[in-house]
């Protein structure tokens, strides 16, 4: 948990949105924007951009992460898979959280797939990881960014 809560505090929406969208969307930690849909809530858990308290919440979960990559007491090192699709937009988002990721020397492995490719490998690794007590260690960027200008 505090591995996941560390990822979401190092990551700056504000950089997100100035980067990718020309500073013309609003920063948010959910795919729904305000205003965009009725199901959207305020009501959750707000992660805002602070470095050291996500280095602080590796340092109290185990990770040592003064070289890269972090590593624990076992060896381990904390690196995983980001999966997305191949649109440009979606390779950029996830080049960017990469290097936000990074700061924290966090190993982060990129891989692009046409859209059925990613849910077939997401649908797989559900299957495969199901039975396991730890978490699957792929995440997804799902939110997909409107770009106000072409890059």
């Amino acid at each position: 948990m505090r591995v996941r809560q560390a990822l979401y505090y190092a990551i700056d929406k504000q950089a997100l949105v100035d980067r990718l969208y020309y500073g013309k969307q609003i920063p948010t930690d959910l795919p729904i924007p305000p205003g965009l849909s009725w199901a959207y809530s305020d009501n959750y858990v707000h992660y805002p951009f602070d470095l050291e308290k996500a280095k602080a919440l590796l340092a109290e979960a185990g990770w040592d992460c003064s070289a890269y990559p972090c590593t624990n007491a076992d060896g381990a090192k904390l690196e995983f898979t980001l999966m997305t699709t191949d649109r440009q937009d979606r390779q950029l988002l996830a080049q960017v959280i990469q290097s936000m990721w990074r700061q924290l020397n966090i190993g982060v492995n990129l891989q692009f797939l046409y859209g059925r490719g990613l849910f077939q490998a997401c649908e797989a690794g559900a299957r495969s990881t199901a039975a396991r007590s730890t978490p699957p260690s792929t995440l997804l960027v799902r939110r997909r960014p409107v770009l106000q200008q072409p890059l």
